[in-house]
């Protein structure tokens, strides 16, 4: 009798898990193959992408976020990816600055999602995106970028205070927010 209610229980479960594994979105996943044939193309030699048609992409890319179509774990990693390909000018000093910055914060949280989805690249997608931001702000990566050793989010400059790297680059330090999930070794 009692595993007949444990079978009543873990049956409606198991279903909702089943139905809530989407298929990857399909639309998306041609907009990131087409994204990165172009840059494949531009390292042989090709032509580079135009700014509009990269600006097209994270548009569409919007499109797909305002929908609520991203569901699994590629699609925030084919999402990031996309929003990572920012217009980039020099600033008055000289340095190379993205005009869409935010683009990567929203990336960087596109990569935590994509992590706690299971994806195997995740730590990988998160320390990117979050040197991807440094650098976008003019911010120095070796001063305050991450890099990813063994499995673990390290400070490229372990003495450098989190308030530092916060106050310099104008955004939060991970270290606090990937504690937790193990992915931070101090």
């Amino acid at each position: 009798m009692h595993n007949k209610i444990y079978y009543f229980l873990i049956l409606p479960i198991l279903f909702i898990s089943l139905i809530a594994q989407a298929d990857d979105n399909i639309e998306l996943k041609m907009i990131f193959d087409q994204d990165q044939e172009i840059r494949e193309n531009t390292q042989k030699g090709g032509k580079p992408p135009s700014v509009k048609s990269d600006r097209d992409r994270r548009i569409k890319v919007f499109e797909i976020i305002a929908n609520n179509e991203l569901k699994t774990a590629n699609d925030y990693i084919h999402a990031l990816v996309i929003m990572q390909h920012t217009t980039l000018m020099f600033d008055a000093n000289e340095t190379l600055i993205s005009m869409s910055s935010e683009n990567h914060l929203l990336g960087f949280q596109f990569a935590k999602k994509a992590h706690q989805l299971g994806h195997k690249l995740g730590s990988h997608f998160l320390t990117w995106t979050y040197n991807y931001f440094v650098q976008g702000v003019g911010c120095d990566q070796d001063k305050f970028g991450f890099d990813l050793i063994d499995g673990y989010i390290v400070a490229r400059n372990k003495t450098l205070q989190s308030k530092v790297r916060a106050d310099s680059c104008g955004w939060f330090d991970p270290i606090p927010t990937y504690k937790d999930l193990g992915l931070i070794k101090i």
